[in-house]
């Protein structure tokens, strides 16, 4: 399995071997909530314009928990 993760994503091994700074890890954070949130769209379907105000606020909320959950635990 680390062979692979070697292969395949060989800066975010160098970076998760000494840790995470808060920096890196709001950039990661940033990342995994775009996808999270592309993903709530697509499976939402329906009212998107509608429910814009919410999702913003969403956005910012997972934003916030993943940047501290993934600088405190990497």
């Amino acid at each position: 399995m680390s062979a692979v993760l070697y292969l395949v994503v060989p800066h975010m091994v160098e970076s998760l071997n000494e840790g995470v700074t808060l920096k890196q890890g709001f950039v990661w954070s940033f990342i995994l909530t775009v996808v999270t949130f592309v993903i709530f769209a697509i499976v939402a379907g329906d009212g998107l314009l509608g429910e814009i105000q919410f999702m913003i606020a969403g956005f910012f909320a997972f934003f916030l928990t993943f940047g501290f959950f993934v600088a405190w635990v990497f």
